[in-house]
């Protein structure tokens, strides 16, 4: 008798668990869109001018187009590209453009893909007043 009420009860967790987990959808840790190693990054300025880095990580050569627009869809630069890996600095001298709503892209031609990074300038005025106690 006893033994049957164990496996009543294990029987019936089993059951619980396995309709628990039935209707989850399964999550990847590394759940990316994109299967292009392309990063994007803001160094610093050069004479009040933007400077971006456009990283590519690579295991293969693959050919990637780049294109800076404005925000008014201008094709500000356009190149074609064979990398494997490269690190390639933008400095984004226009005059007259404020910087608003720039995008690159970056199209993927073996993957098909697009990368398409919006760069916008916001401008934050501080002050801040520091007070420390001495002695």
């Amino acid at each position: 008798m006893k033994n049957v009420l164990i496996s009543t009860r294990t029987l019936a967790i089993a059951v619980t668990a396995t309709l628990a987990t039935a209707f989850c959808s399964p999550v990847f840790a590394n759940d990316e869109k994109n299967p292009d190693p392309v990063e994007l990054k803001f160094v610093g300025n050069i004479d009040d001018y933007p400077v971006f880095q456009l990283t590519f990580t690579g295991e293969e050569e693959q050919e990637y187009i780049i294109i800076i627009r404005d925000e008014f869809s201008n094709v500000l630069y356009k190149e074609r590209i064979k990398v494997q890996s490269l690190s390639k600095n933008f400095v984004l001298k226009i005059d007259g453009l404020e910087y608003n709503d720039i995008q690159f892209e970056i199209l993927g031609k073996k993957t098909d893909s697009k990368v398409v990074y919006a760069v916008s300038k916001k401008l934050h005025t501080t002050e801040d007043m520091l007070i420390n106690k001495i002695k």
